[in-house]
């Protein structure tokens, strides 16, 4: 799919270099099961793997509750939209203003053909101008 990114393990652990103590949760659908397991075996104390374990509201009060979202054009960066979280959305193919509202938080990164085009350094320094770095 265009929109699953396939890089995560990297950009988690640049993520957890810089910030060792950033809890992190793992959500999705079963497509990203074997991405969760990759990170599983690192064993990293902050990171918690719920993909595909939690209901539709138990992952909506997770991302409500999150201090920002990471991840790709799709329903969870929609949930995370509604909440107003700041944070990085990942686009392949459609632009992103077509997908979210004019004041949105998110910062987003958009490629032409697949979002696993996406460096996971640049998703990092994205996120590390959200978060003042």
């Amino acid at each position: 799919s265009i929109r699953t990114y396939d890089h995560w393990v990297e950009v988690i652990y640049l993520l957890n270099l810089k910030y060792p103590l950033l809890e992190i949760n793992l959500l999705g659908s079963k497509n990203g099961e074997k991405i969760a397991q990759e990170l599983d075996a690192l064993k990293l104390s902050n990171v918690h793997n719920y993909v595909a374990q939690l209901s539709l509201l138990e992952t909506t009060r997770l991302i409500a509750n999150a201090k920002f979202f990471l991840g790709v054009d799709g329903g969870l960066m929609h949930i995370a939209e509604s909440f107003c979280l700041s944070g990085v959305a990942l686009f392949a193919k459609f632009l992103p203003e077509y997908r979210l509202g004019y004041n949105s938080r998110l910062r987003t990164l958009s490629v032409a053909d697949n979002v696993s085009a996406i460096s996971p350094q640049l998703i990092v320094d994205e996120l590390f101008k959200l978060l003042g770095e």
